[in-house]
């Protein structure tokens, strides 16, 4: 048997090449040619990467066989072992160890490797013995009893002191900002000519890059000249590459010596290229000026004036080549300007067409969410305006998904505004920023439009609070520092 050591992926080392048995849950056997105790690589020809099976290890006609999981690597036919248990490991280890260093496997080491261990049982003690432990469990019992009564006692009034204490300081430190709700700079991007949807390429929810085409809009009449034009320029293309192939024909006719044979290649392509008359007349012409004024029969070779005529029909194709170029490019620029392209990064929030539909110029196609961070939106009352301020730290209480969450913020804006719901009254309008998230975090967490509770912070005794907050991070950053150093020790 012939065994490679090779190393197709970094976490996959000395790969060797050995049959190994697998079965899918399916019940499908695959062969595994190539594996290390990191993991194995999957046959092209086998079907899909399984999440789980079970490895088999030939070993003497018999199979040595137990469950595993695996874990699939991005980009790769490999695949890692995940979670395998010891006695597997050196199951698989002990075969390993054998191909890398070219011995057979003894049957003592199989067995060895697949031994259980033996447990151990404790030793009875004697009903003396048991009495006395239970006597002095039942005193130690009863001592901790008493403690934790009296812990539980004394932490619940702790904690019914400071909830009251909580509740009365917010109560003071605390602005109550109304009607608050989440916003987020949304734009509906429209079309800019009339046409009809042929083709979506985004969806509600879909993160979209800059210049990503989110939907394919086509006027009929465009797209059918522009078929019109290609079907033009390829003729046209077709006819430029007759005539270059004829020219170099004539080039290898030129120095044929036999003219009967080179009149007759020069007739074919003449027919071919410009058409079934004329040719004769020219030969006649031609031998006959070769007759009476040799000095004059020179230019007016069958072969030359074929090759004049093609040159000249060759610059009228690529004149009109590129005319019919020009024609094309301008209705590819007409569709490709219809096209809906995202301005900027950021995040779908609704398709308003179908595929098939007519829009007009104008018409909202697509909604889209700029990639930037939502905010919460509130009012209050114009009595607050000397306490509000920009920087301003702020909490905002929402329900997501059925969980009640605080999170904290700071005031981006404080600017004059209309109370909603409220017409003609007065008020402050409220912008907060949350700390600590992503954009993709706050759009998961945060619905648009979805209502919130939210509140300033005064920062009352802000300087007693900083000073009792740093004395906390001080000693969690002391209790760090010596557990580091009786680690080390």
């Amino acid at each position: 048997m012939r065994v490679e050591h090779r190393s197709p992926h970094a976490d996959l080392d000395y790969m060797v090449r050995a049959p190994l048995h697998f079965e899918t849950p399916e019940g499908v056997p695959v062969v595994i040619r190539e594996w290390s105790l990191q993991g194995l690589k999957w046959p092209e020809d086998a079907p899909e990467r399984p999440e789980e099976g079970y490895l088999a290890v030939p070993f003497q006609g018999v199979d040595v066989r137990f469950p595993v999981t695996l874990e699939p690597a991005p980009d790769t036919r490999e695949i890692f072992f995940k979670d395998l248990t010891g006695r597997q490991r050196e199951v698989l280890a002990l075969f390993y160890r054998a191909l890398l260093s070219g011995r057979m496997v003894a049957s003592g080491d199989v067995i060895t490797s697949l031994d259980t261990p033996v447990d151990l049982v404790p030793v009875e003690e004697t009903e003396a013995e048991a009495e006395a432990k239970i006597g002095q469990r039942r005193k130690i019992t009863q001592v901790l009893r008493s403690v934790v009564h009296v812990v539980i006692y004394v932490s619940l009034f702790i904690g019914v002191m400071i909830t009251i204490g909580s509740n009365i300081f917010n109560a003071i430190n605390r602005i109550d900002v109304q009607h608050g709700r989440v916003v987020a700079p949304v734009a509906a991007l429209s079309a800019l000519r009339p046409g009809v949807v042929s083709a979506l390429q985004a969806e509600a929810g879909q993160v979209v890059a800059a210049g990503d085409v989110l939907a394919l809009i086509e006027d009929p009449e465009v797209v059918a000249r522009l078929k019109a034009s290609r079907v033009s320029y390829a003729a046209t293309s077709d006819a430029i590459k007759r005539l270059e192939k004829a020219l170099k024909r004539l080039e290898k006719l030129a120095r044929v010596k036999d003219e009967a044979l080179r009149l007759l290649e020069v007739g074919l392509i003449y027919e071919a290229q410009i058409g079934p008359r004329g040719y004769d007349a020219l030969v006649d012409r031609w031998k006959q000026l070769r007759r009476d004024e040799p000095y004059l029969a020179t230019g007016r070779d069958p072969l030359e004036v074929t090759a004049r005529m093609l040159r000249q029909r060759l610059a009228e194709e690529n004149t009109l080549l590129r005319q019919h170029r020009s024609t094309r490019d301008g209705y590819k620029a007409r569709l490709q300007a219809a096209k809906i392209i995202a301005p900027h990064a950021g995040v779908v929030q609704s398709v308003l067409v179908q595929p098939g539909q007519y829009v007009l110029s104008g018409q909202p196609v697509v909604e889209m969410e700029d990639d930037a961070p939502r905010h919460v939106v509130g009012w209050v009352s114009e009595q607050y305006a000397e306490d509000l301020y920009p920087g301003m730290p702020a909490w905002v209480r929402v329900n997501t998904a059925g969980t009640r969450q605080e999170v904290t913020g700071r005031v981006s804006d404080v600017r004059a505004g209309d109370i909603p719901n409220r017409p003609g009254e007065y008020g402050i309008e409220v912008t907060v920023q949350l700390d600590g998230f992503t954009n993709a975090q706050l759009r998961d967490a945060l619905r648009v439009g979805a209502p919130v509770n939210l509140s300033a912070d005064r920062q009352m005794f802000a300087g007693l609070r900083g000073w009792m907050q740093a004395r906390v991070d001080s000693l969690w950053s002391s209790d760090d520092g010596a557990t580091q150093t009786s680690g080390g020790t």
